[in-house]
């Protein structure tokens, strides 16, 4: 199949923000309202719409249908999903040509057809909102400035090829991997905080597939502090670790002040 076979089949690209008419629906800050917890909400309220997320001169447009991320796009040419992957080593040139090639029959998605292909597995494939790639180090949610605006309703035009995954569980592995220094950072400014194991809940802690968290989440009575809790580990890497299931129960309404 030639490049102009592939660009003809190739679906729309969805509207930039610009050519929208709709105004927003939501708007906010990362630094008050965490990416993890955004992502969260917009998860359990099987929201449908266009998450727009800017973090500096960076812009990444997000269709979200049910909950579910379904195409994401980047004005920065070097975020593009297929060039990442190939600049990381994670694909060839030869694969990355033929998944473009390949994509007609997927919808359209180069991530649907890289799962589809075998090339990646689907929790590879989902983006962060400050990243693009597939590692640990690049799909860290620790996004500490950036707006965040939501258009709802507002639907993917291209044809969607769904892929079997756990959104939650794509969201315990991008909490476990936030970086040492915001998770200090967040221990620091939430130390005195004493949690407890909210009562009602719209998701479930097993729900994340987090080694530990359920057991985590059991412990808390409101009776000790976070810092209390992150000091019962005397090793620095499970301290980090508990730090950062903490960070994800509170950001996800599973552990509330009390």
């Amino acid at each position: 199949m030639s490049a102009e076979d592939i660009a003809r089949k190739k679906p729309p690209t969805p509207p930039a923000l610009s050519d929208i008419p709709e105004p927003p629906d939501d708007a906010g800050e990362f630094s008050l309202t965490s990416p993890l917890r955004v992502l969260f909400r917009l998860m359990t309220a099987r929201a449908t719409g266009l998450l727009v997320v800017a973090v500096g001169g960076i812009k990444k447009e997000i269709y979200v249908r049910d909950g579910q991320p379904e195409y994401v796009s980047s004005n920065v040419a070097s975020e593009l999903f297929g060039n990442y992957l190939v600049s990381k080593g994670v694909l060839s040139d030869g694969e990355l040509a033929m998944a473009l090639a390949m994509m007609p029959h997927y919808g359209g998605k180069l991530g649907d057809t890289l799962v589809g292909l075998g090339l990646l597995k689907p929790l590879e494939v989902f983006p962060s909102p400050d990243a693009s790639g597939p590692d640990q180090d690049h799909r860290r949610l620790h996004v500490e400035q950036g707006l965040v605006r939501l258009v709802r309703g507002r639907e993917n035009p291209r044809e969607a090829f769904p892929l079997d995954f756990n959104a939650f569980e794509i969201l315990g592995a991008g909490a476990m991997a936030l970086s040492d220094d915001h998770i200090e950072t967040w221990i620091a400014k939430n130390g005195s905080l004493r949690l407890r194991a909210a009562r009602s809940r719209r998701v479930g802690p097993e729900r994340f597939e987090v080694k530990g968290l359920v057991e985590l989440c059991d412990q808390l009575d409101g009776k000790r502090s976070v810092g209390d809790v992150v000091e019962q580990a005397t090793d620095r890497n499970e301290r980090l670790r508990i730090g950062r299931m903490l960070c994800l129960l509170e950001a996800c309404d599973l552990a509330r002040p009390g």
